[in-house]
């Protein structure tokens, strides 16, 4: 990974724009956008944005999961088994 190939002026980002995308689409690595010399912005393609948008609830869900464990709100499998069955009557 070579990120200098991933940072790029916001002149440049607006005078090669579908260079840029292509650059997005081809590698998958989210480009840093640069104004004034300071980091500015961050894009990357929409199945990057996706896949890290669904980690991020399913690390949220684990967390919630955590914390009620650690707070006592667990049940047997057997009584997760038996309410299971009752609903799908």
């Amino acid at each position: 990974m070579k990120i200098s190939e991933d940072i790029k002026p916001i002149s440049y980002f607006k005078k090669h724009t579908n260079d840029v995308l292509e650059q997005l689409q081809s590698t998958g690595r989210p480009v840093i956008i640069t104004q004034n010399g300071l980091p500015a912005a961050i894009l990357e393609d929409v199945k990057t944005y996706e896949n890290r948008h669904d980690m991020q609830g399913l690390l949220e869900l684990v967390q919630k999961g955590i914390t009620e464990i650690k707070s006592g709100k667990t049940h047997s499998h057997t009584d997760v088994i038996k309410a299971a069955r009752k609903r799908l009557k």
